[in-house]
Formats: structure tokens, sequence, C-alpha cells
């Protein structure tokens, strides 16, 4: 053994004098230092881009979708709507130099029940997203045809529609429509960019 180390120094006579490293040994502790700062700074760096990036690209760092719950009114009466359709659409935006491009992410549906209340589940924890807020659009024949994403309900749509609430769950009043103002009004138009499969219950109702 002493013989082994006798051949290392005599192959790297510098060691001795120099503090150079035997290979493998990991370099000078300075070296070493210098090699986990740099480290840090990459990480740091690409956090600040990330941060950057999620500004400046309409994505937010973290999000929490909880579920959509509502109940749908006659708006003369007051009366529970059952059988109207409600659409739930997401969106993902993405920044364009003329402005964002928002890309159809996916799409959900569900009928109200006999107390004109629906619910749709949001799509929980979710990170760096670039979901957009859900647009809505309730349906029933013979009604108008509501459309508003969702975080209007509490501005001034929700002001402009005489929605008022029940605790947390939003009630939306729908006007029913005389036959002939129906049958000249009312067209149904799918959200943009929205397959047709994925909105099979408010197809139906429309046709």
């Amino acid at each position: 053994m002493a013989w082994y180390g006798y051949c290392l120094l005599e192959a790297y006579p510098s060691s001795r004098s120099q503090g150079t490293p035997f290979p493998g040994t990991g370099g000078r502790p300075e070296e070493r230092h210098g090699e986990d700062v740099m480290k840090r700074s990459v990480l740091i760096a690409a956090v600040v881009i990330c941060l950057l990036g999620a500004i400046a690209g309409r994505c937010s760092l973290y999000l929490y979708e909880e579920e959509y719950a509502g109940r749908i009114v006659d708006a003369g009466t007051g009366d529970p709507v059952p059988g109207a359709v409600v659409l739930a659409v997401w969106y993902a935006a993405f920044p364009l130099v003329r402005g964002p491009f928002y890309l159809y992410e996916d799409a959900m549906e569900t009928t109200t029940d006999a107390a004109g209340r629906f619910a749709i589940p949001g799509r929980g924890l979710q990170f760096f997203s670039r979901l957009r807020p859900v647009h809505v659009t309730v349906f029933k024949p013979a009604c108008e045809c509501l459309k508003f994403q969702w975080d209007q309900l509490e501005g001034g749509y929700g002001l402009s529609r005489n929605i008022h609430w029940e605790g947390a769950v939003p009630v939306i009043p729908l006007r029913n429509l005389a036959a002939a103002e129906w049958r000249g009004k009312e067209r149904l138009e799918l959200p943009s960019r929205v397959f047709p499969q994925d909105a099979s219950l408010i197809l139906e109702e429309g046709d």
C-alpha cells in the first residue's frame, strides 16, 4: 500500500507542492464552491425566466378550479327551469404579437334538475396554467340563449341580468320567448372551435 502511494506521488509530483488533487478526488474546494455557485445561479435564472414568462404569457403559476354550480330560474316567475342544457368550455390563451390566441381545450355539459340546479366539475389544481375563465352557454328551446364567462357573473353582466346569489351559488334568470320571437331571433351557435361530439346534448336540444 505504501508502495502504491509512493508511485502516485511520483506520477503526480506537483500535487505535493501545489495541492493538485489526485484523479477522481473531485477538484479543489474553491473549484467545487465555484461550481455550486454557478448551479445556483442557473437555477435562479431559470425560475426568474419562468416567472417573467408567466406574467407576459397570460400563464397562471398555479390555479385551483372548483366546481361550477348554479341554478336556472324563469325570469318572469322565479320558478326553477328543469331540462336546460349548460355547456362549459375551456380555452387556453397563448401570446402573439397581435394579441392572445385562444385554443380550445375541453368542454363539458349537463342539464338542470327539477330544482333548476346544475353542477360541472372544475379542473382542480394546475400549475403554469394558460386556461381562461370558463365560457358558459345555457340553452333551452323557446327560451333565450345565454352566453357568458363565469367570472362575469359578479360584474356588470351579472347586474344587467339580475343575477343574485344564494351563498356562493348564482341564480341565473332565463327569459321565455314568444313563438314568433323564438323562430325569428334564437339560433343556436356553438362557441368557437368546440367539437360537436363534446356538445351532443345542446345540439340535440337545438335541432
